[in-house]
């Protein structure tokens, strides 16, 4: 982590590129990468940095940590959990950008759902 704290005030997208080389799943490096795709017109390649974030963390869920079932919370006060948060809110947005509206809906339900008590 201190690697990639590095690389990002450094401005060098080529050291978050290293760090993903090293550590394919490093969640924070992938949304970084995705940022810097997107503000360089690759957004194809940005959402799909987004939707291996994702996938990352899913695979690190707990099995039963279900979201659709609506008890399952996370705070974005956490630090660990605003990685989570961050991705699936681009997600939600590259998915409505691909005219796919119900499922930006429901996403964004889930997202809102993951933090009830500080969510207005």
């Amino acid at each position: 982590q201190l690697e990639f704290l590095k690389a990002v005030e450094s401005m060098n997208p080529d050291g978050i590129m290293r760090i993903l080389n090293l550590h394919p799943m490093h969640i924070d490096s992938m949304l970084q990468l995705a940022e810097i795709c997107k503000m360089g017109d690759d957004a194809a390649m940005a959402a799909d940095l987004v939707e291996r974030t994702l996938y990352a963390l899913e695979s690190s869920f707990h099995p039963c940590f279900n979201l659709t079932t609506g008890t399952c919370h996370l705070e974005y006060r956490r630090q660990e959990n605003r990685s989570f948060f961050i991705a699936l809110f681009r997600h939600i947005h590259y998915v409505s950008s691909r005219a796919c509206y119900r499922t930006a809906l429901e996403l964004t339900k889930i997202l809102l759902n993951l933090d009830p008590e500080e969510d207005p």
